[in-house]
């Protein structure tokens, strides 16, 4: 399916209902993308950018894009993957930025708050990033972790001429 932000393919019979069960007929999808260069949207992004990484550290991330999917059948019941199964998606990214060759894909964890790396996304265009979801029933987002430098500031610490403090 081809949407403005971006594209979904969902391999054949890869969607299941709640009770793992496999859906035949007619279902409804929705791609909703952020448009993470709109401050109002970029607030409406769950999280606050937040990451867990593979190695458990924690980061900021800069993001290219977020994005959700929405799947229900017929009668209004939310879908997900079959496990084992992977959605492509492809994320049209805002013009103003320009992604790097590959960046982290990121899913929304509720329960922490946090965003979770998973696995990457990869340019297949000069703005856009595509990469292989397991689940339709998450928020995700194509991040970099930021460059950050912490600063501490301490009441007792020693000056150096001109009033500057040496952290």
């Amino acid at each position: 399916l081809t949407f403005a932000a971006g594209t979904v393919t969902i391999p054949p019979r890869a969607l299941v209902d709640d009770h793992r069960r496999t859906v035949d007929g007619d279902v409804r999808l929705s791609f909703s993308a952020f448009d993470v260069m709109d401050s109002r949207q970029y607030r409406g992004a769950p999280g606050d950018f937040t990451a867990r990484m593979r190695d458990n550290t924690i980061r900021q991330l800069k993001t290219f894009g977020v994005f959700e999917i929405y799947v229900e059948d017929s009668k209004g019941r939310r879908l997900d993957l079959a496990p084992g199964q992977l959605a492509e998606v492809e994320l049209s990214v805002p013009e103003a930025l320009e992604p790097p060759e590959s960046v982290g894909s990121y899913r929304f964890e509720a329960p922490t708050g946090l965003w979770v790396e998973v696995g990457r996304f990869r340019r297949t265009g000069r703005r856009r990033l595509s990469t292989a979801i397991s689940t339709v029933q998450s928020t995700w987002n194509a991040d970099d972790p930021a460059i950050t430098t912490c600063l501490v500031f301490a009441a007792d610490c020693a000056c150096a001429p001109g009033g500057l403090t040496t952290v």
